[in-house]
Formats: structure tokens, C-alpha cells, sequence
């Protein structure tokens, strides 16, 4: 048995509380009949057997505790000192049991002769007035262990020294600090006990200012568990706080900033370049690390019509202008009937150029520009003279970008 949290974990025992019904025994058929009055006031016979409502055992390093005691105890007696409802004394074999218990929900504690109660934890116990039934409840006591360092709730130095009063037959413990705040395990420690009369164990480097609880079981050589005990303490200093990972969207111009509540901004730091794209959109990052903007749908369908943007950023290449990088790209996707323009504009003051149909792709136009040896292809899609129903997403979303598209450095 453990309470709940310990090295361990409780087992609830349902009991069913009731009384055998008393049998009625019809009479021989030769019998004489009996008046119906006569028969009513016959008193019927009564169970002479009188089985216990709960029995169980009281141990310790697997022997029985004789002159032990289970006691049963309101829910949360611990909180309000309230005295067992019920008491059974264990005998030579640390066996006991209960006659009667009273319906409703309880907590079974067992205690050793002397008077120590059970560190161990306590048994849910649920008595149901409906029914009978006899399980039997095995109580395996642990001594409560005497701890003489730190006092619980002190101030210990950042390699805090555990020290407890040794338990006779006990040959092994096991330890475990845990971090109060976070719950995170910091220090688990299972060995042999030493020789010393008390214990000690110097903890490794704690956190400073982080609050811990710690918990110790002690075993015999068979592992069965003899005491159990803890406490709890703070490591002096101050915790430290942990910084915020830092926002690509941190130090940008003025540019990549939209005070109006209506545009976000989005920054690509390998890229060296920000944006900002209206509220409504969404960007989705490939594996490559190239975004695709997205305008919300405007129909219901698999595949639905919306403005988007897709950029992508590579080496420029050498020794070709902006205007002969347009012209090869439209040489290689010409096609029968398909006219491609290129067109000089402007991107946040930095010249670009328009191609229209995009190549490759004719339902869109491609925005290309060269800056610190970077070529960037801005891939807007689709054509609002194309799809008239889209184009007030694609005029929104290509003037935001291209009026705000700045070079980081």
C-alpha cells in the first residue's frame, strides 16, 4: 500500500455489507396445518454463524505483526485528526478482522503494536450496505524513518546532505528527489545502506531557488520494505529565468512592421528578406524552407480557387543582367500561342521585372529581382484576368508583398 504519489500505489478494496436472508423450511406434507395467525407469529429460526465483514493481515519484513492494529478512518482523517470508526487487533499471526463496519467510504490504516501507524500509505476501503463479502486486506507496514537533516521546508546549500536514523534489518534504500516546480525527476539513487549509525547522502548540484521533495524507502535483504519517510526543501540563491527564443520577426525595418492591426509580417532570415501579407492569409513552409502564402477559400471545392505566393531564392547567375535572366526564362518555356511579356517594375524601390503569363505556369505572373547576388522569384498566381472571382485576393496580396518586400542584410 502507498499513497498516492509514493514509490508504490494503493489498492482500493470494494466490500459488500449485508446479512444472509433467514430460510424458510416448508413442512412435511404429513404435518399438521397450522392456522394461518398461529403460523404468523412463530418466530423463525436465526444464522447462528456470525462471518466478518473484513479480515486481513498485519506484516512486517513478511512475518505478522502480532498485538498490531487495523484501524478504519474517515476520508481525510489525516487533515482533521478524526478517530477511527472502527478498531481489530491483529494476533500472533498478525491476522485480524472486523464483524461489522458501517457503510460508506473509507480509508483502512494499519499500526504496529507500539503504536506507530503505517508510513506506508493507507487502503481505500468502500463499504456497500447491499451485499456480503470477505476479501482479505494484506497490510504490509513500513516504520516511519526518523530524518534528521535537512528539517522539512529549510534552506539548503546547492549539494544538500540527506541524513536519516538507520531501521534495524533494513540493508538497502531508495531514493528519489523530485523537482517541485517542474516534477522532473533530479536524483534517483538505489544502493546499499552504510555502516554508519545514520545515513548521509550528499546530493549532486541542484538547481538554486527550485523547491524539491525527496522520499527514501529502506529494505531488508529480501526487498521487502521496512520504513519509509522524506520531507521537502528549497535551494538557496535566486532561480534563474528562462529567455524567450528569440523571434525571426525581432529587429525588423520599419518596412516588415504594419501598425494598422490588418497585415502580418513574415521573415526568412536565410533568405534575407520580410514581407508583410494580409491578416486574413496563411503561409505554409515547405521542406525547403520556401513559403507558400494563401488566401482563404473561395469556394467549397478539393482544390479550391485562392490568391497565393509562392518565393523562392537561389544564386543568382553570373555575368547575366535582371533583363537576360527574364529573357532566358521565357525562351525556355515558350510555347505555341503562348505570348510571355517582361515588364520593368519597381520592388520596394528596387527594380524588377514582370514576367506575364508565368512561365511554366500560365495562370500566374512571376516577379524577378536581383539583390546582394540573390535572385528572388516571386510566383503570384493566378492571373486576375484570367479568374475574375480571384482578383481582388491577387491585388490585395501582390501589393502588400510588393510594397513592403525588404532586403535584410
Amino acid at each position: 500500500m502507498k499513497k498516492p504519489g509514493m514509490l508504490g500505489c494503493a489498492v482500493g478494496l470494494v466490500l459488500l455489507l449485508g446479512c444472509a436472508a433467514p430460510v424458510d423450511v416448508a413442512a412435511p406434507a404429513s404435518a399438521t396445518r397450522v392456522p394461518e395467525a398461529t403460523r404468523a407469529a412463530t418466530p423463525r429460526p436465526m444464522p447462528t454463524q456470525t462471518l466478518p465483514i473484513l479480515a486481513g493481515r498485519l506484516r512486517y519484513g513478511g512475518e505478522g505483526v502480532a498485538g498490531g492494529e487495523a484501524r478504519l478512518y474517515p476520508v481525510g482523517w489525516a487533515e482533521d485528526g478524526a478517530e477511527p470508526v472502527a478498531r481489530a487487533t491483529a494476533d500472533e499471526a498478525g491476522s485480524f478482522a472486523f464483524s461489522a463496519l458501517p457503510p460508506g467510504e473509507w480509508v483502512l490504516v494499519g499500526a504496529f503494536a507500539d503504536g506507530d501507524l503505517d508510513a506506508g500509505g493507507w487502503l481505500p476501503v468502500i463499504v456497500d450496505a447491499e451485499a456480503h463479502a470477505l476479501p482479505e486486506a494484506v497490510i504490509d507496514l513500513q516504520r516511519p524513518l526518523a530524518v534528521a537533516e535537512p528539517a522539512l521546508d529549510d534552506t539548503v546549500s546547492s549539494t544538500p546532505t540527506l541524513r536519516w536514523a538507520p531501521v534495524a534489518g533494513a540493508t538497502d534504500f531508495a531514493l528519489q528527489v523530485i523537482d517541485a516546480g517542474t516534477t522532473a525527476l533530479a536524483f534517483d539513487l538505489a544502493a546499499q545502506l552504510a555502516p554508519e549509525p545514520e545515513q548521509l547522502v550528499v546530493l549532486p548540484p541542484l538547481t538554486p531557488g527550485h523547491a524539491y521533495t525527496w522520499n527514501v524507502k529502506l529494505l531488508d535483504a529480501q526487498g521487502a520494505e521496512l520504513a519509509y519517510g522524506g520531507g521537502s526543501f528549497t535551494v538557496e540563491g535566486t532561480a534563474l529565468v528562462a529567455l524567450p527564443e528569440p523571434s525571426p520577426l525581432d529587429g525588423l525595418p520599419p518596412s516588415c512592421h504594419d501598425g494598422s492591426g490588418s497585415r502580418a509580417a513574415y521573415a526568412d532570415v536565410e533568405g534575407h528578406y520580410c514581407f508583410l501579407y494580409p491578416l486574413a492569409f496563411v503561409v505554409d513552409v515547405n521542406d525547403a524552407g520556401q513559403p507558400l502564402v494563401m488566401g482563404p477559400a473561395l469556394d467549397d471545392s478539393a482544390e479550391p480557387l485562392r490568391a497565393t505566393l509562392a518565393i523562392e531564392v537561389s544564386e543568382a547567375p553570373q555575368g547575366q543582367t535582371l533583363a537576360q535572366i527574364a529573357a532566358n526564362l521565357i525562351a525556355a518555356s515558350a510555347a505555341p500561342g503562348l505570348a510571355m511579356e517582361a515588364t520593368p517594375v519597381s520592388l520596394s524601390g528596387v527594380p524588377a521585372v514582370l514576367v506575364a503569363p508565368m512561365p511554366g505556369l500560365p495562370t500566374g505572373q512571376m516577379v524577378l529581382t536581383i539583390a546582394d547576388g540573390r535572385l528572388y522569384q516571386l510566383r503570384f498566381a493566378p492571373l486576375a484576368s484570367q479568374w475574375p472571382e480571384a482578383a481582388e485576393q491577387v491585388e490585395t496580396l501582390y501589393s502588400s508583398v510588393t510594397g513592403s518586400l525588404t532586403f535584410l542584410q
